[in-house]
């Protein structure tokens, strides 16, 4: 169940099934399971509809603190040097890997200037083979 919606939660991965359990998929041992759930958002009328989660803020609160984990390996990773936190949830990504000024001239600048909440859970997606040319910014 979400509990932010009171919905069903849904096992969707978004064209991905690296971490959905529900579908017999699951995470390594050194990370923690999570299932990406149904989340209730506005259409462009601002009807309500059911779609499958798209970034960490629209996870369950009891989710999040995973997902940031898995991002964060994912953009050590991506960025090729070690993170020296967890990505805060709601601070930019930048500050568990290095300062403002080097942030802003790195070439990943675009994924490290973004909030923790904002990040797409593509990069929450263990073993997955994106490239980070067709990671989406949103």
């Amino acid at each position: 169940m979400n509990h932010e919606t009171n919905h069903p939660a849904s096992a969707t991965v978004l064209g991905i099934d690296a971490i959905a359990p529900a579908h017999g998929h699951k995470c390594s041992p050194s990370q923690p399971n999570f299932e990406i759930p149904e989340y209730e958002a506005l259409d462009d009328a601002g009807f309500p509809y059911l779609r499958p989660a798209r970034l960490i803020d629209e996870l369950p609160i009891s989710q999040r603190a995973a997902a940031l984990e898995l991002a964060t390996e994912k953009m050590s990773q991506l960025l090729g040097i070690p993170a020296n936190r967890t990505i805060p949830f709601g601070a930019p990504v930048y500050v568990a890997f290095m300062s403002r000024p080097e942030a802003k001239k790195h070439s990943q600048s675009v994924h490290l200037l973004r909030l923790g909440e904002s990040i797409p859970l593509t990069f929450c997606v263990p073993n997955s083979t994106l490239e980070p040319s067709r990671m989406p910014l949103s």
